[in-house]
């Protein structure tokens, strides 16, 4: 694992996201999930932001939608707290994320993690 690697991506991605991110709109349900519509669109135009794949990106831009998704989940499990109005993405740690981001780097395979 490329710690340099991941710390540039993550500040890289951390810039795509909002300071603040409304989640007052959201549908909770009885298993603990939870539909947070806002949340959802904010990582998916984030997503849709990254540059297309090319020979020469193909690890960064597949890094990069795997901090995406590690920062959309941490949100998302702080959201689903029924009094939670608001998420702020500055506010997870880079260490949660790093590790969320180790527990799943089975997703990067053929990437050079």
């Amino acid at each position: 694992m490329n710690r340099e690697k991941f710390n540039k991506i993550y500040k890289d991605v951390l810039s795509y996201w909002p300071i603040q991110i409304d989640v007052r709109e959201k549908t909770l349900f009885e298993n603990g999930g939870a539909d947070i519509p806002n949340l959802t669109h904010i990582h998916d135009k984030i997503e849709d932001s990254f540059p297309e794949y090319t020979d020469n990106n193909r690890d960064y831009i597949d890094w990069s939608a795997q901090v995406a998704w590690c920062i959309y989940t941490l949100l998302h499990q702080k959201a689903r707290k029924s009094d939670c109005e608001n998420v702020f993405p500055k506010d997870l740690s880079q260490e949660e994320i790093f590790n969320l981001f180790l527990e799943n780097e089975d997703y990067l395979t053929g990437s050079s993690v």
